[in-house]
């Protein structure tokens, strides 16, 4: 099955794929979102696999913070028109997605009742790193328990609605939804002529 059918297929719990991109950003959309197509469509995960691709993304999340202070807290924090407008406000949505998601998936209840970082509250990067890493930490821990009983089983939660969906399926929403955010900031930062600290899955771990 092509990456792009694959997708197509995918549960609607995913957010809708960016194509109509120009091909060359689409084209690395698909190749690094292919592990999770290939998941998602034909097997369950297994607790390894999510560990990698979280780990993949507290990585990701560090390197980027640190590539940020080049540019300062005054370009990090103004209004660029994003979905969260500043980098800042976007940084802070996914460590709220990353954090309220396993929430979520853990111990249900509703979306309400997750993290809502408001971008006032943070006054430079050593506040915002030390925020970064008590989340990254937090994810880490909560994978060291993870078994494959836990990603098989369904959890009840409010969103706009109630809805029941596999702690797999939650845990992989919140993925997605981190790593477009991601692709988010590497746009922000070429804007500014900055060059973005890429990660390529190709390559990430590979001895």
């Amino acid at each position: 099955m092509a990456v792009r059918e694959a997708w197509q297929t995918c549960p609607p719990l995913l957010p809708q794929a960016p194509f109509g991109m120009n091909p060359v950003s689409e084209q690395k959309v698909l190749a690094s979102c292919n592990v999770i197509v290939e998941v998602i469509v034909h097997r369950s995960m297994k607790p390894i696999e999510v560990r990698e691709l979280f780990d993949y993304l507290i990585e990701t999340r560090s390197r980027f913070l640190e590539k940020c202070r080049e540019i300062g807290w005054a370009e990090f924090t103004k209004n660029r028109g994003a979905t969260w407008d500043s980098m800042l406000a976007i940084f802070l949505h996914i460590l709220d997605n990353e954090e309220g998601w396993w929430q979520i998936a853990l111990k249900g209840g509703s979306l309400s009742e997750t993290p809502d970082r408001k971008p006032g509250d943070y006054a430079n990067f050593d506040q915002l790193s030390q925020d970064n890493s008590r989340v990254g930490a937090l994810t880490r821990s909560r994978l060291d328990n993870l078994t494959e009983a836990d990603l098989t089983r369904s959890v009840d939660f409010r969103a706009q609605d109630r809805l029941t969906r596999s702690f797999e399926r939650i845990v992989m929403h919140a993925f997605v939804d981190e790593l477009a955010h991601v692709g988010e900031l590497v746009c922000l930062l070429w804007q500014l002529d900055v060059e973005p600290p890429f990660i390529d899955w190709l390559d990430y771990r590979v001895s």
